[in-house]
């Protein structure tokens, strides 16, 4: 094998495998030279040579002797096994490939093993199980046939690897497609080859077969072209800029391969009125500052609702000037390294430059940084034209811009305004308009009250020029009998948070609530309270006797957002609302307890207009299964053995809580 003796920043040394990695084997290539230059200081790390059209041809053909061969003669349990066997092997070595990553990218060593190495053993673990769960279906067309599908590996896959994210990108490609019984070869971006060549020695540990796995480091206009135009690659799986995805398109033409795209991003990040600034401002922070804003979902756009734009903006200037710390990558208390290049340390500053003479106006930074290395001061623009460069095009660095909105329908515009649209995230209390804002808005992934927080299990794909997807759809990416119609869009939204309570008698109608429509809602504590519609006719408290945590709860004739007191048991429950002059009764004979779940509860509140409930009707009861109507569908049935009785004291029409507990159990309160 090929090697060469490299010392890291950190003082730990290791031998590097140099060359390509073709049938379990380190060759030599011969292609063009290339530079791989460490990004902080500008020094070169090391010069290789790049795969030819003949190298390619050579990993093409190796692959293809492995999927006809001993590849596709493995059980899908075998598979999984060398998936768990690399796992354990990138998990035992994290710490190495997690230094080579900050080494030849600039990315800090510590975000790169918590973050990177963890989502690529963790990613390798996840797809190890889905091996031996791929299964066809039967589909029953007729007494006379028996019609079913088989789904199977596609074949050759090229996965063109980008250099944000070197190992964490390889692991997303390789491995879904050799869970699903595919071949792969590997051409790392020429900036960031390192770790995917030190990953080749671990395929050859953990005994794959020869030509399972290849490697093929080289320039992007010969190795990655040649790829992808090669007749004999079944699949191109590319990650990188908008326009390389384009060139990638045109050549994969050669033989219509498959071919999945993840691209660049202009991401929105909007702030209602009502949103926690600070939660705001921080993940505001992480949306555009995390790996010095290479990332193609970054929230480079920001909206901020007109009411809070000055108090957002000043809090979010301070915040980046307090908590951005640059330095070398390998230093302690960095989080901010270089750009990975010269040519994206000159684009970006071109960028920044533009901004600057379309007039847009700059909080802070605009400039790099004195001294070695390609750092960039995270820069804030405001007040900037929709139509500026600075607001439509992708910079792939730490520049952000901020503007406000004054409506919804202003925010979604805004938002939607882009040719890209991978991911956007809404920052909003109020989780009705934070749900129907992520549905309206264009993009593959959408974040409610964070940003940037994604998980291998949650599809990721964009709109537009961003296309793509990966993460949990890949397993359909690499199996042939499918034809995706249906685009897989992910709402990631936080279960628990503060929201507003419901008084038990208030004098204008609570607004979290709004008659006709429904929602799902966070309780941190459970809280439980019946009211007519506008909020002013007397009610009940309806807390069960058996109850066994601690809730909040409001004082007759308390105003909507008043504190509220705290009790610590049922009996001073009981005592509160007894003793306060309530005309409605408390409920008696609730034999089910609130269970230990006080923490993890949804909420769905529903307008219901019930025939049954008159003026001064008591016990009435609601029988265990009966199914509950909403627009003439039955939404949720009770699933109880028990039943609640209750006395009303109100016609009019009540606001009823339907309570799902976390293992979907259902009570009704009529």
């Amino acid at each position: 094998m090929s090697t060469t003796n490299i010392t890291l920043p950190n003082g730990v040394k290791y031998e590097q495998p140099v060359g390509l990695f073709i049938n379990n084997t380190f060759k030599h290539a011969s292609g063009d030279e290339f530079m791989v230059v460490n990004p902080s200081t500008e020094q070169e790390i090391i010069t290789l040579k790049g795969a030819s059209e003949s190298d390619v041809n050579e990993a093409v053909d190796a692959a293809r002797k492995a999927f006809q061969g001993p590849w596709s003669d493995l059980t899908p349990v075998e598979r999984g096994d060398y998936l768990v066997k690399l796992a354990s092997l990138i998990d035992r070595d994290r710490k190495l490939i997690a230094a080579i990553d900050a080494y030849d990218c600039g990315k800090p060593y510590s975000v790169a093993l918590e973050a990177d190495l963890d989502e690529s053993y963790n990613v390798f673990k996840y797809y190890a199980g889905w091996a031996d769960k791929i299964y066809g279906d039967t589909i029953d067309t007729s007494p006379a046939k028996f019609a079913y599908t088989v789904q199977e590996p596609l074949g050759v896959c090229g996965q063109i690897i980008p250099w944000n994210f070197p190992f964490m990108m390889l692991a997303w490609k390789v491995a879904p497609a050799l869970a699903c019984g595919n071949v792969v070869i590997v051409k790392p971006a020429e900036q960031t080859p390192l770790s995917a060549m030190y990953f080749g020695k671990l395929v050859q540990e953990a005994g794959f077969p020869p030509g399972v796995v290849n490697v093929i480091p080289g320039l992007g206009p010969v190795a990655g072209k040649t790829l992808a135009e090669h007749t004999q690659v079944d699949k191109i799986a590319f990650t990188g800029s908008t326009n390389t995805g384009r060139a990638i398109m045109r050549s994969a033409a050669s033989n219509l391969k498959n071919i999945t795209l993840e691209c660049g991003g202009k991401s929105p990040l909007i702030i209602f009125e009502d949103a926690d600034l600070d939660q705001a401002v921080k993940w505001a922070h992480v949306g555009i500052m995390d790996n010095s804003g290479q990332v193609c979902t970054s929230t480079s756009r920001i909206y901020v609702h007109e009411k809070v734009y000055d108090d957002f903006v000043s809090r979010f200037a301070e915040f980046t000037k307090k908590s951005t710390v640059m330095g070398s990558p390998f230093k302690d208390d960095v989080n901010h390294g270089p750009q990975v290049s010269k040519i994206q340390f000159d684009r970006i500053l071109s960028y920044i430059e533009a901004g600057r003479k379309e007039g847009a106006k700059i909080l802070s930074g605009g400039a790099k940084v004195d001294g070695e290395g390609y750092y960039i001061q995270p820069t804030i623009f405001a007040e900037a034209e929709e139509s500026a460069t600075i607001v439509r095009d992708e910079i792939f660095g730490p520049v952000v811009v901020i503007n406000k909105f004054a409506t919804q329908d202003e925010a979604v515009a805004k938002a939607n305004d882009t040719s890209y649209g991978l991911a956007a995230a809404v920052f909003t209390e109020n989780m009705s308009r934070g749900h129907t804002v992520a549905r309206k808005l264009q993009a593959g992934m959408v974040w409610v009250n964070s940003s940037g927080d994604s998980h291998f299990g949650i599809p990721f794909g964009g709109y537009k020029s961003s296309v793509g997807e990966s993460l949990e759809t890949s397993i359909k990416e690499y199996q042939s009998t499918l034809t995706d119609m249906l685009f897989s869009k992910a709402i990631v939204a936080p279960l628990l948070l503060h929201v507003p309570w419901v008084a038990a008698q208030t004098t204008s109608n609570p607004p979290c609530l709004s008659a006709g429509e429904a929602y799902n809602i966070g309780l941190r504590w459970l809280q439980i309270f019946q009211t007519n519609e506008n909020g002013t006719g007397t009610g009940s408290a309806i807390i069960p006797s058996t109850l066994t945590k601690n809730i909040t709860y409001y004082d007759e004739g308390a105003t909507f957002g008043d504190p509220a007191p705290v009790y610590n048991s049922s009996a001073d429950v009981h005592e509160a609302v007894t003793g306060s002059g309530y005309s409605g009764a408390l409920v008696t004979n609730v034999t089910y307890s609130i269970i230990e779940c006080f923490a993890s509860c949804d909420i769905s509140v529903i307008r219901w207009q019930s025939d049954s409930l008159s003026a001064n009707a008591t016990n009435v009861t609601v029988p265990v299964g009966t199914p509950i109507s909403y627009r003439g569908t039955d939404y949720l049935r009770v699933d109880l053995e028990t039943r609640l009785v209750y006395n009303v004291t109100s016609s009019s029409d009540l606001l009823n809580y339907y309570i799902r507990l976390k293992d979907d159990v259902i009570k009704a309160m009529v």
